[in-house]
C-alpha cells in the first residue's frame, strides 16, 4: 500500500502545472532620424510586444529592459536628449556620444497593454536616433488544462488496479 500512496504522489507531482519563462524581445529600427533644436526636436515610437505573442492575461512581466542607440552627428557641440518612457522620465537630460543607452524597464508599464511608448525630446544639439531594442522576460502563467472525466476514470482504474494487484501479491 505504501508503495500506491508514493505511485499517486508521484503521478501528481508529475502532472503539476509549472511556469515556463518566455523572453519577447521587440525592436524598432527606423531609418537614421536626426533630431535637432532647428528641425524634429521630438520623436515618440511605440514598442508593442503583443506582436510577439505576450499575452497580459497569461503572462507576467519579471523584466525588462530597453536599449536606445544613438550617435552623434560629430560636431563639437553638446548634445543632449530627455528620454521618456510612457510618460516617465527616465532620462533628463542625457549628453548624446555614440552608443547604446541601456534603462531598466518598470515591468507595471508594460503589463497591461503589452506597450512601452519612448519619446526623445532634443535639450540642445542634434544627433541620430538609430534603433530601439526592448527585451522583457515574462512567466507562462496559463492556468493548467483540466483533465476530462473520462480520463480521470481511467487513471482512478489505474490506481484501484495497481492496489489489487499489490494485494494479491501481499497474500
Amino acid at each position: 500500500m505504501r508503495k500506491l500512496l508514493l505511485a499517486v504522489i508521484g503521478l501528481a507531482a508529475v502532472s503539476a502545472p509549472r511556469a515556463s519563462t518566455l523572453t519577447y524581445t521587440d525592436i524598432y529600427n527606423p531609418t537614421d532620424i536626426l533630431l535637432s533644436n532647428s528641425g524634429l526636436s521630438s520623436y515618440t515610437f511605440t514598442h508593442d510586444i503583443l506582436d510577439n505573442g505576450f499575452n497580459p492575461a497569461t503572462n507576467t512581466i519579471l523584466s525588462a529592459d530597453i536599449y536606445i542607440s544613438m550617435m552623434d552627428d560629430s560636431d563639437r557641440a553638446s548634445e543632449n536628449v530627455r528620454i521618456t518612457l510612457d510618460d516617465l522620465v527616465v532620462a533628463h537630460s542625457l549628453d548624446v556620444d555614440a552608443g547604446a543607452y541601456h534603462f531598466t524597464v518598470n515591468s507595471s508599464l508594460l503589463q497591461d497593454d503589452g506597450k512601452l511608448v519612448v519619446n526623445l525630446n532634443v535639450l540642445s544639439g542634434d544627433f541620430y536616433f538609430q534603433q530601439s531594442e526592448l527585451d522583457v522576460t515574462a512567466t507562462d502563467t496559463a492556468p493548467a488544462p483540466v483533465p476530462e472525466p473520462g480520463s480521470m476514470a481511467l487513471m482512478g482504474l489505474g490506481v484501484v488496479g495497481m492496489g489489487l494487484v499489490a494485494r494479491r501479491k501481499r497474500i
